[in-house]
């Protein structure tokens, strides 16, 4: 069984879950985590990380993805990676990026296949200029 963990800085991850539920119509249960935010209404809270990972059996794999690369809150889940090697962290997570992790066949899911999904172009960040969107524009007309 694979279980998905959003840990973020306050409320992020509650947004990002209710993003992603809607998207895969709640495909996969998402637990979320808001770190440093006691007004935030969580799954679970930040310190609670170690007990979550405790309580699940090590035939299992955890999938973490956070919001900030080497923020704090990825630091704690890396230590975590350190202890555990069936705990997978993505930091740096977006909805693209996120949609593609959920969709993945469960059967496939490793650190190969993940590692294919952190290159794949769709899921980066892009910068839209008005000479990117004419220049897109003009290869789509010509299809």
């Amino acid at each position: 069984m694979i279980k998905y963990v959003i840990a973020s800085h306050s409320g992020f991850s509650l947004g990002l879950k209710s993003t992603l539920n809607f998207l895969t119509n709640n495909l996969k249960k998402i637990i979320a985590i808001s770190a440093y935010d006691d007004n935030e209404k969580t799954d679970l809270n930040f310190s609670d990380i170690s007990t979550l990972l405790n309580g699940i059996d090590k035939s299992d794999k955890i999938v973490v993805m956070t919001d900030i690369n080497s923020g704090s809150v990825s630091q704690k889940i890396a230590q975590l990676v350190m202890e555990n090697s069936n705990v997978y962290l993505i930091s740096g997570i977006n909805v693209p990026l996120g949609l593609s992790i959920l969709l993945l066949d469960e059967e496939y899911l490793n650190e190969k296949s993940l590692l294919s999904l952190l290159s794949d172009k769709e899921a980066l960040p892009k910068l839209i200029t008005r000479e990117y969107l004419l220049e897109h524009n003009n290869d789509s007309q010509d299809e």
